[in-house]
């Protein structure tokens, strides 16, 4: 699992696997090598590497690092 967050560093939402998922865990795209894309096949965001772009490549912010979920740590 790895969380979006924006260019404050505050997280919107999740990425597992190619899927992208908002805070209630709610399916809200697919992630790419080139992009973001909502349900329904538009591009919503660019990816270059780690980070995410607007329509102008204007940055709004990047997938953070893998981690484990909740449920993964040993206790």
């Amino acid at each position: 699992m790895r969380g979006v967050y924006d260019y404050r560093g505050e997280v919107f939402g999740y990425l597992q696997g190619g899927k992208l998922y908002d805070l209630e865990g709610q399916l809200a795209g697919t992630v790419t090598e080139r992009g973001v894309f909502a349900l329904d096949g538009t591009l919503i965001w660019h990816r270059d590497r780690d980070g995410l772009y607007d329509q102008h490549w204007v940055s709004i912010g990047y997938i953070g690092s893998e981690s484990k979920a909740d449920d993964e740590y040993d206790d």
